[in-house]
């Protein structure tokens, strides 16, 4: 088994170096409607207070390279929880996992992950990418949800796909992928 690098947080350097290049990845529009409507699913009786870009530094699990991603934040307000849980959630898209989100129970802990950054995975050495949000997209998450959780507008899901419109976008993705099919067969 080869030896795996540790898996530490980005340095302010790596940082800066980071932020000079252009992403590794940027989430389009329909993904992130797509992100925001699973996230709806899943919690159907939640309304959305928060719908961000966040910029976030991947680091691979088995070479220790890091990566610049623009990724985006999301948090609900769920209206069904019993009065002692957690009514708020923040949900991350980008992350290696998918899953990377954590309960707004204590909001000076989420007011301090805009002058640290949030480590949103880990990672798993030789497994799991890890992951990090700059401290910049935590602060505007964080002040986005302020204001919404006092008195801003509700901000609205997309509306859901017809079925029409899934199976528009079902054949555009198959379109696509035999496209790179052939563009790879072509390369070799």
């Amino acid at each position: 088994m080869p030896p795996y690098p540790a898996l530490t947080l980005p340095t302010a350097t790596d940082i800066e170096a980071l932020l000079l290049q252009p992403p590794h990845h940027s989430y389009e529009a329909e993904e992130i409607d797509r992100f925001l409507r699973d996230l709806h699913e899943t919690h159907p009786h939640s309304r959305l207070l928060v719908s961000c870009p966040a910029i976030l530094i991947e680091t691979h699990a088995s070479t220790g390279a890091r990566v610049l991603l623009h990724g985006h934040i999301a948090i609900i307000e769920q209206l069904d929880t019993p009065d002692d849980a957690s009514h708020y959630m923040l949900q991350l898209l980008g992350g290696p996992t998918g899953y990377e989100s954590f309960y707004l129970t204590d909001t000076l802990r989420f007011a301090e992950c805009g002058q640290s950054g949030w480590s949103a995975c880990a990672g798993t050495p030789g497994r799991w990418n890890a992951c990090y949000v700059l401290p910049a997209s935590m602060k505007h998450a964080y002040e986005e949800f302020a204001h919404a959780s006092l008195q801003g507008p509700q901000v609205t899901y997309p509306a859901p796909l017809t079925d029409e419109e899934r199976r528009a976008q079902q054949e555009h993705a198959r379109l696509r992928f035999l496209a790179s099919l052939k563009r790879s067969a072509a390369m070799n």
